[in-house]
């Protein structure tokens, strides 16, 4: 039984001595399988990784391969980032851009490569200034602004300035300007300078400086090598400005010197010389902005072209001034039906300025419904009082020879003179004759002609038609209506007609492509100095 009972411990002693040794032996298994697993995950993540590394390398070289790709002088690719960034208008085209903006290169934002300024020359179609560089991450808008030039602009890079330069105005007015710019802190900014650089204004202005067009000029001086910058001509220099009337006499000067300050990015000006001037230079001291001061005219004996025989003030009371001398105004005689009498009109003015009565009171110097003697109509020939009944006026060029101007406080007073000679200068008879005179009774103006300014000289015509705008002129013409449809939803257009017409024909057609189609004729004659206004509807306009 011992002996059984041994043989069965002894077999248990094997058995579990086997099962012992198996597992030690699992153990050592897993925990290689598990390192290999472990560094095969991490052998595939670190692959991952590079994987990863790689792509994102690939990405970054393709990106720059595609930045290296873009280039600043390729328009195509700059306007489409144009039509990208502003609200262009569906019927313009990047093809038209192309070929109708200006490109100009220049590095404008001063980071040594060159970037382009895209912009219309006469601002057809595209309205915008737009600054565009290139950057790591493809074209980018350094700046962005438009400016007022009606006609047309241009804009270059001198020296460290960015110039703006433009063309425009209104009617009887036009300029060419420049402004400056230049690149500060990221932007393209204005210095707050801008200036007139030539042109003129066909607006008579009764006070200031004579009442007269004038014509503009100006003058740059360089003045940057005082600064030991004379590259650099927009550092410093020198700008006159000058106004004179259409005989070429001298206005208005004036010089200021300018000088760029870096520290606050804006320009140090100082007035060098401001003046106006007279035909008198004795004259000249009497001028204070523009205007004679009547107590300092108590003073004087002598006026420009004037003997000053008296001059009376009293303040918030009375005041009157006398002159005599010898002056040839044109003008108009029309009757007067306040006064119930002729009187005199003239668009010159007899002296260079105007008068300051007091801080409330300028009177102009404009001979202006001034009473005469009503002997010189009587004196006139037969055919002058049938073209003053027939055109309510008559065109002359009258020598004056005393000018007396009364009035009283709050009053711009009233003006008579003494004539001692009438030259007729409108034709008095009705035929064709009258086209041979020109213009020149006119002023001067800028009038505007398929969308284009055209200055003019009225001297250098015999007839001027000028539709659908107003005239510095309209004072001077007579008003017709000419009622073509009654329809009750006319629509006004306009003609002026400067200079006479045997005849004129206005036809209506209430709509020219069908036939049978609504229209009427209407014919006018002796047509002279007069603004048609044609009343119609216009269903299919």
């Amino acid at each position: 039984m011992r002996k059984l009972i041994y043989g069965i411990l002894t077999l248990l002693l094997v058995v579990t001595g086997c099962s012992s040794n198996d597992s030690k032996k699992t153990e050592e298994v897993l925990r290689a399988e598990n390192r290999a697993a472990m560094e095969a995950e991490q052998k595939a993540k670190e692959e991952m990784k590079a994987e990863l590394e790689d792509k994102k390398q690939e990405e970054q070289t393709e990106e720059e391969k595609k930045v290296d790709d873009i280039t600043i002088t390729d328009k195509e690719s700059v306007m489409d980032f144009i039509f990208q960034q502003f609200d262009v208008s569906d019927s313009y085209s990047k093809e038209r851009g192309m070929n109708e903006l200006t490109f100009t290169y220049e590095d404008f934002n001063e980071d040594g490569k060159e970037d382009v300024v895209v912009y219309s020359p006469n601002k057809d179609g595209f309205y915008d200034i737009a600054f565009v560089t290139v950057t790591e991450n493809g074209y980018e808008l350094i700046d962005e602004f438009e400016e007022y030039s009606k006609n047309e602009q241009s804009i270059v890079k001198e020296g460290n300035f960015i110039i703006f330069r433009g063309a425009g105005g209104g009617t009887g007015v036009y300029k060419k300007f420049l402004k400056i710019y230049r690149y500060v802190d990221g932007e393209i900014a204005f210095t707050g300078v801008a200036l007139d650089l030539e042109g003129h204004d066909t607006i008579a202005h009764d006070d200031y400086p004579n009442g007269k067009p004038i014509e503009i000029s100006s003058e740059l001086i360089d003045r940057s090598g005082k600064f030991n910058n004379g590259e650099d001509i927009w550092f410093a220099f020198d700008y006159t400005y000058m106004e004179t009337d259409i005989d070429g006499k001298l206005l208005l000067k004036t010089c200021d010197g300018y000088y760029y300050n870096n520290e606050t990015n804006a320009y140090e000006v100082q007035q060098l010389e401001s003046k106006f001037v007279t035909k008198d230079a004795a004259n000249e001291a009497l001028v204070s902005d523009g205007r004679y001061e009547l107590e300092q005219l108590m003073s004087v004996e002598k006026l420009e072209e004037f003997k000053v025989v008296e001059v009376s003030y009293i303040k918030m009371g009375e005041f009157s001034l006398i002159l005599e001398g010898e002056i040839t105004q044109k003008g108009r005689i029309r009757f007067d039906g306040l006064y119930q009498m002729y009187c005199f009109t003239s668009d010159e003015a007899f002296l260079d300025y105007p008068i300051r009565i007091d801080d409330e009171l300028t009177i102009s110097t404009h001979i202006r419904f001034s009473c005469f003697d009503q002997k010189w109509i009587k004196e006139l020939p037969q055919s002058a009082h049938e073209s003053l009944k027939e055109n309510g006026e008559l065109e002359i060029a009258c020598t004056i020879n005393k000018i007396e101007i009364h009035g009283a406080w709050g009053t711009s007073g009233s003006t008579s003179i003494e004539i001692s000679n009438i030259d007729i200068l409108s034709n008095t008879t009705s035929d064709q004759s009258e086209l041979e005179n020109n213009l020149s009774r006119f002023t001067n103006e800028t009038l505007f002609s398929l969308d284009e300014e055209m200055y003019m000289d009225y001297s250098k015509y015999q007839l001027v038609v000028v539709p659908q705008q107003e005239s510095i002129n309209d004072d001077k013409l007579g008003n017709r209506t000419v009622q073509l449809t009654d329809s009750g939803n006319e629509f006004p257009s306009r003609i002026a007609i400067l200079g006479g017409m045997m005849a004129l024909e206005i036809t209506y057609h209430e709509n020219p492509l069908v036939e049978g189609s609504e229209t009427k004729t209407v014919k006018l004659e002796q047509i002279k100095d007069e603004i048609i206004t044609v009343m119609s509807k216009m269903p299919y306009d």
